[in-house]
């Protein structure tokens, strides 16, 4: 039996191969910014008793993946002997290792959740940064696309009118 063959194939396949680097570029930039603004926003709704906890929230990204984290790095610091209840010396502790109970909380504490929060906050600025990265890429594909992406060629592709808009559903990249 003779298997099927699908004309156009190779050439679907090299406009594919063009447009995936030009998103992965474009959805990358949203979701590095949208990283650097949780952390800042988390830094500035953290609960300050010493401040380490605040100078430990980092965030990293990758471009390789174009994803972006926001969390507590390791390391330890030293509160100083200076703070009330902290013997000569002073004392070193590892903010990775507490962050969760100020997050959270508790046995009788509330916790607050800033880095919940931080996230949340940004959801719908993301989305707006996915969706203009999204047309961002299309333009770019439109005008640069040594095969003519046009916009028909984005259609037959399945990129046609707001599909680039839908790509806020898919999260842009942060984990």
């Amino acid at each position: 039996m003779n298997g099927a063959r699908i004309v156009g194939l190779a050439h679907a396949k090299k406009m594919l191969n063009q447009v995936e680097p030009v998103l992965h570029e474009h959805l990358g930039w949203a979701a590095d910014v949208t990283r650097q603004q949780i952390a800042r926003t988390a830094a500035s709704r953290v609960p300050v008793r010493y401040g380490n906890l605040k100078r430990f929230i980092g965030s990293t990204f990758s471009k390789a993946t174009g994803k972006g984290r926001v969390g507590i790095r390791g390391g330890t610091a030293v509160v100083p002997a200076s703070f009330e209840g902290i013997g000569p010396g002073g004392k070193v502790v590892a903010p990775a290792r507490y962050a969760h109970l100020v997050h959270w909380g508790w046995a009788g504490h509330t916790g607050v959740p800033f880095m919940t929060m931080a996230a949340e906050g940004e959801r719908e600025s993301h989305l707006q940064r996915v969706k203009a990265a999204g047309l961002k890429a299309k333009r770019q594909l439109e005008q640069e696309g040594p095969m003519g992406l046009s916009g028909g060629a984005l259609r037959t592709l399945g990129f046609g009118g707001g599909d680039f808009e839908s790509l806020g559903a898919m999260g842009g990249g942060l984990i």
